[in-house]
């Protein structure tokens, strides 16, 4: 039911984590496919990244739902959906938000020289993916304000991995 937001998720995280291009297909039998291009050691990562993710989104999407449904109970299926949609889509802004952050965060105590190192790997990639002629998705559809700013509060709190490389 949420396979298109969690593709969505999946390329707001590649987005942030500054390294890797997402590219979304969709399969024969009409499915999202997100396919995250970029070096090897950084797609396992992004990987890695994303499914955790996609799990910490839908556990925290339940926990929102459980606690906000009462508000929908006069509105449409339509409407609940939205909702659950709209949180989904705010988590993937709040959780790339703060992976961009952390992300400026290790490169500036890093150094100068990964910083070149990273928009090196990055110009490539893009190279890679440009010469591929791909086209622009869609923008989303609008969404419900209230789900979304549950989610972006969320996607804020997530567990984004950084704790596993600190000091």
């Amino acid at each position: 039911v949420y396979a298109r937001e969690l593709v969505r998720l999946g390329g707001a995280v590649a987005h942030a984590l500054g390294n890797l291009r997402p590219l979304k297909a969709r399969n024969r039998h009409g499915s999202e496919v997100l396919y995250l291009v970029g070096y090897e050691s950084d797609v396992a990562q992004g990987e890695l990244l994303v499914r955790s993710l996609h799990v910490q989104a839908l556990v925290a999407m339940r926990s929102w739902w459980d606690e906000h449904r009462t508000l929908y109970t006069r509105g449409t299926e339509h409407d609940r959906r939205r909702a659950r949609f709209g949180f989904l889509r705010g988590f993937s802004v709040g959780v790339a938000e703060r992976i961009t952050d952390n992300r400026h965060k290790v490169v500036s105590e890093a150094g100068t020289g990964t910083e070149l190192v990273l928009v090196s790997r990055k110009q490539r990639v893009d190279e890679h993916v440009d010469g591929r002629g791909y086209r622009k998705g869609r923008a989303p559809r609008s969404t419900d304000s209230l789900g979304a700013a549950g989610g972006y509060r969320a996607g804020l709190e997530a567990n984004t991995g950084e704790r596993a490389v600190t000091h």
